[in-house]
């Protein structure tokens, strides 16, 4: 699925759902800009000299044209309406999804029929489907503070360890522990991704899905520390101190 195609989607997908006051980066409003085919075109061929080719007179990879048309986007360029913003927001949501991957959209709360037109609007908006989402709840206790954190679908995968999660088959807009208990046992509560190979034909199509390796659902973790113990001597510490 095309960039454009992904534009398209998030268009239609806006019609459908409600989305508040999104914020937006400059890079995710050039991505939209660059979405464009004829757009990504006339942008690159007016890079200068040196952004287009090495010192030897090479063509730059695709990723490096694509990153220096990015960088070249003037603001007036990107002077979106408020709807605009909308679309571009759930554009940069589907478009951090790896191919044949699954990825959470986050939208403002849907109505029950919200849901039900979506689920029978699949033609319109292919790869969409609803699913439900969830929240870590910390209990306070005296062990708060070393359960750790999560992070939100918004932010997705920390941004200094984006590459080291992507290689072991995250998306960006995953979950993960960032902090204490939560980051330290990661990989055993998140549990194990289902590995699927898919086969395309001559056109890029999928032409079928071989499951290579079952997940599996993430575990629970049980403390060795005596909950009511260590309370009682949270409590002790806090009278005296």
């Amino acid at each position: 699925m095309t960039a454009a195609d992904l534009k398209d989607i998030s268009k239609k997908l806006l019609t459908y759902v409600t989305v508040t006051s999104p914020e937006l980066t400059d890079r995710q409003m050039a991505d939209y800009y660059l979405a464009d085919a004829e757009a990504y075109k006339k942008t690159v061929e007016a890079l200068p000299k040196d952004k287009r080719y090495d010192s030897d007179g090479n063509q730059l990879s695709e990723s490096e044209l694509y990153n220096n048309a990015a960088n070249s986007i003037a603001a007036n360029q990107m002077d979106y309406s408020e709807d605009e913003k909308k679309a571009i927001y759930l554009f940069s949501q589907l478009n951090s999804v790896g191919n044949f991957a699954t990825g959470n959209i986050q939208t403002d709360p849907l109505s029950d029929t919200q849901v039900a037109v979506i689920a029978s609007a699949s033609k319109e908006l292919p790869g969409i489907s609803i699913s439900t989402s969830w929240d870590r709840k910390v209990l306070e206790t005296s062990l708060s503070s070393i359960v750790g954190t999560v992070s939100s679908e918004k932010s997705g995968l920390p941004a200094e360890e984006v590459d080291a999660y992507l290689k072991k088959g995250y998306s960006l807009n995953d979950r993960v522990g960032t902090s204490y208990l939560e980051k330290q046992y990661e990989e055993v509560l998140q549990g194990k991704r289902t590995v699927k190979e898919i086969h395309l034909d001559k056109h890029g199509d999928m032409e079928s899905v071989e499951n290579i390796e079952e997940g599996s659902k993430g575990k629970n973790i049980k403390l060795t520390i005596d909950l009511a113990f260590q309370d009682s001597v949270d409590s002790l510490l806090k009278e005296l101190f």
